[in-house]
């Protein structure tokens, strides 16, 4: 008998314990893993729906208002405004944007993509491409920081 409680003691005082971390860690790795989901998801969205859409409405949903734009064009203004800016600037300056994700990588609160884009300049009917890499920071849903590196491409028109 005393065995038996002692085995039972230790059941409940190593084990259980125990298997209730594991447990709350292994849900800790799903809601992990379902927010690196979300997060790659939006910036599929960005990509397909905001430049390959032109659905310029949606900067405002993807972005924080106070995002801050670690490589903004030249007199880019700050915020979300200033992304809708540069995002309205490759709409007239191509007529058929077309950015393609070739690989995006999630982890945290980070994103990393690395785009195809190609686009007709319209005053000049020349085609331009290029390769761009971006990280994105997103906290609460939406992008709130940005880098990028690549744009010498657009140097050509």
């Amino acid at each position: 008998m005393k065995k038996w409680m002692t085995a039972t003691a230790c059941f409940f005082m190593v084990i259980l314990p125990a298997s209730s971390a594991f447990a709350l860690e292994g849900a800790g790795a799903a809601g992990q893993k379902m927010t690196i989901d979300r997060n790659r998801q939006l910036i599929q969205r960005l990509f397909n729906d905001v430049f390959n859409h032109q659905t310029l409405s949606l900067v405002d949903e993807l972005y924080a208002p106070n995002v801050v734009d670690h490589s903004a064009f030249p007199g880019q203004a700050p915020g979300s405004r200033g992304i809708k800016s540069a995002i309205s600037g490759f709409f007239e300056i191509f007529d058929d944007l077309k950015v393609t994700v070739e690989d995006i990588v999630a982890e945290k609160d980070k994103v990393v993509t690395r785009e195809r884009w190609r686009g007709t300049h319209g005053p000049s009917g020349m085609t331009a491409a290029g390769s761009v890499i971006h990280i994105f920071r997103i906290r609460d849903g939406r992008i709130t920081d940005e880098w990028s590196r690549g744009w010498d491409w657009l140097d050509k028109l």
